[in-house]
């Protein structure tokens, strides 16, 4: 019976080629009809990643393909001998009639971008309002509706024969083992590599959702060349994306509507339409200057921070030092602060847009329209700044293709966008790894490199800094896909590792694990520590507790809701148990083991802070020399 299976899964993946084959073949065409260039030539990288990353992108539709041709066909098939004599006839219909879906979708692209000069976008929603018989009266005296019907018949038997063509390849045969344990094993195997391929293609070539493709992901030598990357997408998985979003309500509106309500905001003086005589309706809010309150300055320096920026800079992180230089250029008399906040994730590009704008965004996604990206508009900030004389250069903090602000902020008047790193209160883990490098190699500061601000810096600290740059730069510049490849080997492997460090170092000193639990509830609730609260050391134990609240997850350093912002899940629930998941690990799990292992080695008291105070609790309660516990520990 199973042998039956494992033979239909192997004609269900040689048959599943077919759609991406298509796929390609479209993609090909749609350059090669529309782009001026239509060479590859000195363009191999651009064309390579925009079929690459295509293909992984059409997956998204492609593994439901291979995944219903499993359910209907294979495992029906491996129970009932007649149905599986008649499988690869089904196979093929099934195969065709999603071909000519493809096939349709395809058409309509082609005759979408012939009238809009655009893929599928949300002006499909607006035909439904259009008079039918106009439609199809441009359908086939200008679209040459005809032929294009006709040319199904030829495309359906192509795509049958090619379906048989690509059931001829070789299959592997189905093993028998005379253990029926063994045998066992091996059809689970097989079945659970049926389940791994389909998640590895669904998910666009990894096992993680959050690293599906998706628009703002499309490589930045493609999305550069805003053709190409039109054409990476598949036409099924754009027609996707535009059922899926409706039609924006502000977009709906009828000329009438949007008059009256452009007649509602604007000035006394414009109201009653008078607005509709000027050229620009914003011409009506056109403010001129009195004149100069204060001396020009010679440079300006507009930091937009979200709300996680905020953080360091509080009085209460003072005595960390995280952040001098920023404090001290807030405090600049020159320096104009407003202590306000961008809110963080999904919708802070919204806002910076407005921002940069001087018009809401109204999640109308400005900067990924390209009737946007020519011209400047008049309330835009830096076209503001550049008739005072300055010249305005925008730094992202990211990649400024994700959101089109390479070409967004030189059409809103900015002479330059750069690419600017920022960090998100990251200064004390990278002061825990180094501090923890020079513990280990150069404990007494021997080796002195330079001294700064009265603090001598090993050159320990100074070679950690540098290899520890370089490794970030390395993966920042991979993208969000390398980040998460690396940090879904790295993070399990770090804290599994570290998990089991505490628990032997609790294992091995077990006797000693009560007192340890007494030592700290007396600290807390004991008398030191009512005489200590009565005595003011309360504030120094709230700013402790805080601080360690903050950097002991993502979750209190701010940066843990970006990534459940960006997650794409169908249960903000499930998100959410996700989420409160990694600050309990993290806090309740990691935190706690730590703690024991401090106190079970006494150097919670000895005169030693920071990454110290646990080198030292490993070094000593570990059945290791402390060379190779403080190795293990690093």
């Amino acid at each position: 019976m199973f042998s039956l299976f494992f033979d239909g899964i192997q004609r269900d993946l040689q048959i599943a080629i077919l759609p991406p084959v298509l796929c390609a073949l479209f993609r090909l065409l749609f350059i090669e009809i529309y782009r001026a260039k239509k060479s590859p030539l000195g363009e191999w990288r651009k064309w390579y990643h925009c079929f690459r990353y295509g293909f992984w992108w059409g997956m998204d539709l492609n593994a439901y393909f291979f995944l219903l041709l499993v359910l209907l066909v294979s495992l029906p098939g491996a129970f009932l001998p007649f149905y599986y004599s008649v499988g690869d006839t089904i196979r093929q219909v099934v195969v065709t009639m999603y071909a000519i879906a493809i096939y349709t979708a395809f058409l309509g692209k082609m005759i979408f971008y012939y009238h809009y000069h655009d893929i599928f976008n949300s002006t499909l929603w607006l035909g439904k309002n259009a008079e039918k018989h106009n439609l199809l009266d441009i359908f086939f005296h200008q679209d040459h509706g005809a032929l294009l019907l006709l040319s199904y018949i030829p495309y359906t038997l192509l795509c049958w024969w090619a379906g048989k063509v690509f059931m001829l390849i070789p299959q592997l045969p189905y093993y028998h083992v005379s253990s029926n344990l063994l045998q066992i094993t091996l059809n689970v195997c097989v079945v659970l590599a049926v389940v791994a391929i389909y998640y590895y293609f669904r998910y666009g070539g990894t096992f993680m959702h959050d690293d599906k493709p998706e628009w703002d992901t499309i490589p930045s030598i493609v999305k550069k060349d805003i053709f190409m990357a039109r054409a990476t997408v598949d036409d099924l998985v754009q027609l996707k994306v535009v059922l899926k979003h409706p039609l924006q309500e502000g977009l709906q509106h009828s000329d009438e509507e949007d008059a009256a309500a452009m007649d509602a905001i604007m000035p006394e003086s414009m109201k009653e339409e008078k607005w509709k005589s000027l050229k620009n309706p914003v011409e009506a809010f056109v403010h001129t200057a009195k004149g100069a309150r204060i001396k020009k300055p010679k440079h300006i320096f507009l930091i937009v921070g979200e709300s996680y920026s905020q953080m360091p800079l509080d009085d209460i992180y003072s005595d960390y030092h995280i952040m001098d230089g920023a404090k001290a250029f807030r405090k600049d008399p020159h320096t104009a602060v407003l202590d306000n906040f961008l809110p963080a994730g999904m919708i802070s590009r919204p806002a910076i847009v407005s921002l940069m704008t001087g018009i809401f965004d109204a999640k109308l996604e400005l900067n990924e329209r390209e009737d946007f990206w020519h011209g400047t508009l008049a309330t835009t900030l830096p076209n503001q700044l550049r008739k005072l004389g300055y010249r305005s250069i925008y730094w992202y903090g990211g990649n400024p293709t994700y959101g089109n602000f390479d070409k967004y902020g030189p059409a809103v008047g900015f002479f330059g966008v750069c690419v600017g790193l920022f960090s998100i209160g990251t200064f004390t883990q990278v002061n825990g790894i180094s501090s923890a490098v020079k513990n280990f190699f150069d404990p007494d500061t021997k080796h002195v490199a330079f001294k700064l601000f009265g603090i001598e810096y090993s050159w320990t600290i100074v070679i950690s800094g540098i290899i520890l740059t370089i490794c970030v730069g390395l993966v920042i510049i991979g993208g969000l896909k390398r980040i998460t490849n690396v940090a879904q080997v790295i993070v399990p492997f770090m804290a599994i590792l570290y998990v089991i460090t505490a628990l032997l170092v609790i294992i091995f000193n077990i006797d000693k694990v009560p007192g340890a639990f007494k030592e700290i509830i007396e600290g807390a609730f004991g008398l030191k520590a009512a005489a200590g609260g009565t005595l003011g050391a309360i504030i120094v134990a709230m700013q402790k507790g805080i601080a360690r609240g903050i950097f002991s997850n993502e979750a209190g350093l701010g940066s843990a809701p970006i990534a459940a912002a960006a997650a794409k899940s169908n249960e903000p629930v499930e998100q959410g148990l996700v989420s409160m998941l990694g600050t309990f690990i993290d806090t309740i799990i990691i935190c706690t083991l730590t703690g024991l292992t401090i106190v079970i080695a006494g150097s919670w008291n000895i005169g030693l802070e920071g990454v110290a105070v646990t080198t030292h609790a490993f070094q000593t309660c570990l059945p290791f020399p402390s060379v190779v516990a403080s190795s293990y520990h690093l």
